[in-house]
């Protein structure tokens, strides 16, 4: 476990359903020209690189009745469903 900073804490602590205090990463991918490609076989690709991710693999975790700032568990479960999504 790793506990989290002050300047983490702040972030997290500043976000409000307003102000979001995090960032959003999509990809488009152009496959009209890839025969054979669909999205289950790039999930696919993805999961065995998945761990190399490393803000993937901790989850933020409370501290009972706030006594401290939350806390990182490392080793978390990847939500693929979560992390690679089709829209």
């Amino acid at each position: 476990m790793r506990r989290l900073n002050g300047v983490d804490a702040m972030m997290l602590y500043s976000e409000t359903p307003e102000i979001h205090m995090h960032t959003l990463k999509i990809g488009v991918l152009d496959v009209s020209k890839v025969d054979g490609y669909d999205f289950e076989l790039f999930r696919r690709a993805c999961l065995p690189r998945l761990h190399a991710l490393a803000p993937l693999r901790y989850q933020l975790v409370d501290i009972p009745w706030k006594f401290h700032h939350p806390m990182w568990v490392q080793n978390a479960e990847i939500d693929v469903d979560y992390h690679i999504r089709r829209a």
